[in-house]
């Protein structure tokens, strides 16, 4: 016997029906809680579903593996060596070159497929860019947004001591 998904009453036939965003097998008694939705290919018996079968290749068909996601579509490692960091006067400089240019913001934000809205807070100083936007203020300003500035952390030097007899004792 079939089980009831909602009441946990058995019951002899199960309909699928949708009660809160949740697609539930209800027994006749508690179908007019949800809603009945239609039956995929696959059949009900005694309130389990039956698997699928499995995709096998023909004897002409290879089944090849899905592609792995990548992070980057462009293959660049954001943190690699050529990965610089976003100037710390973009907006200074995306103000200027829009003026150079003689370029209204609505003009500027329909080449870039932006919204005027996000030109503003670029210029203000409000929105950092993303990637995919510096590289098209990039290029459509021929300017430079990325500084590719190296930094260099040194550990203050430690003053070199004579050892005490305390050191001694820790060795």
């Amino acid at each position: 016997m079939a089980v009831c998904e909602l009441c946990g009453k058995e019951a002899g036939k199960l309909v699928r029906a949708r009660v809160e965003n949740a697609t539930l097998l209800l027994g006749p008694e508690c179908v007019r809680f949800g809603k009945p939705v239609e039956m995929p290919s696959r059949r009900i018996q005694t309130g389990t579903l039956q698997p699928r079968p499995l995709r096998t290749a023909g004897p002409h068909q290879t089944v090849r593996p899905a592609k792995p996601k990548t992070a980057r579509s462009d293959g660049q490692d954001p943190l690699g060596e050529g990965a610089g960091e976003i100037a710390q006067d973009y907006s200074r400089r995306i103000l200027g070159a829009r003026n150079a240019l003689g370029l209204k913001q609505e003009e500027l934000a329909a080449k870039l497929n932006e919204k005027k809205s996000v030109i503003r807070d670029l210029e203000s100083g409000k929105l950092a860019p993303s990637d995919a936007l510096v590289r098209k203020l990039e290029k459509q300003l021929k300017i430079k947004l990325i500084d590719n500035t190296k930094y260099d952390y040194k550990l203050p030097a430690q003053k070199k001591r004579e050892l005490t007899l305390g050191d001694f004792l820790e060795q």
